[in-house]
């Protein structure tokens, strides 16, 4: 009986190596922990579904991981990877998140750097923590270019290099080659509406995030965008009702909030919510 009983344990961990390399796991995946495998898978699952609330989940599974096994460099990306989708999104305080998703970032750089996923959070943290936005949309392009499935690099480069650049166009080609491969992606779908905004097609924006809003209610910065979209067309109600449901969700202290509300020459604040105050004020060029 025992030995059975060793046998399914040997067998459960087998199939659970299995499954996470599958998933992407590989190298720098936990191996031999069954319990951090097991946090690993689970974190991989809730970044999938995308919803905040799994979001958060996903981020501490992969903090519980790398607490017990520090040299898991698809956990420690996993973590950052979690964090920059929370920042997009605004469901994380960037005064917090960044600098943890720059550690984590850092930590899986230190041992995978060839990664596709090592790669794009730590350009992610290029160009949130550090405003080095030449080098992170260089790192994001050479993703692209070897990787040219790996969905995140191509959100991240629309995100966070090419819209604050203005460069729209080009950021509306990324975003819909991400969309073809992955249709539901909540960070897609939402830089889709910042590209939609850019050109002036608030209705289009306005049906993108309503879309967004029916996976989960609860994502502030489609909030945010859904109040300047209304703003944008004359809807002052619509706006006022739409910015206080961000107020509700947001997780950004009060204080901080006042250079997030829809202003009249800040066609996209949403954009700008998840980056340092030194560099909102520029970031929506030629968003406008």
């Amino acid at each position: 009986f025992d030995r059975r009983e060793t046998e399914g344990h040997e067998l459960q961990e087998d199939v659970i190596r299995y499954v996470v390399t599958r998933l992407g796991g590989g190298a720098g995946a936990p191996t031999g922990d069954s319990e951090a495998l097991h946090l690993y898978l689970q974190g991989r699952y809730l970044m999938n579904q995308g919803t905040p609330e799994a979001l958060h989940r996903a981020a501490r599974c992969f903090q519980m991981v790398v607490e017990r096994d520090p040299q898991s460099i698809r956990a420690w990306a996993g973590m950052a990877a979690a964090l920059n989708t929370m920042l997009l999104l605004g469901s994380a305080d960037p005064a917090l998140a960044i600098p943890e998703a720059k550690r984590a970032a850092a930590k899986a750089l230190e041992g995978e750097p060839h990664l596709p996923e090592v790669k794009t959070v730590s350009a992610t943290a290029m160009a949130l923590a550090e405003d080095d936005i030449a080098n992170a949309q260089r790192t994001l392009e050479s993703v692209i270019e070897e990787h040219p499935h790996f969905v995140p690099a191509r959100i991240a480069c629309a995100a966070h290099c090419l819209l604050p650049q203005g460069y729209v166009a080009e950021a509306r080609r990324q975003v819909e080659i991400a969309i073809a491969a992955d249709p539901t992606n909540p960070s897609a779908l939402y830089v889709l509406s910042l590209v939609q905004s850019a050109e002036h097609r608030f209705g289009e924006a306005r049906r993108t995030l309503e879309a967004i809003l029916r996976i989960s209610s609860d994502y502030p910065a489609c909030w945010l965008q859904m109040a300047e979209v209304h703003r944008r067309t004359g809807n002052g109600q619509e706006a006022l009702v739409a910015y206080q449901h961000y107020e509700r969700l947001s997780p950004v202290p009060r204080a901080a909030r006042a250079n997030q509300m829809p202003a009249a020459e800040s066609p996209s604040p949403a954009v700008t919510a998840c980056r340092p105050k030194a560099r909102a004020a520029g970031s929506t060029a030629g968003l406008s």
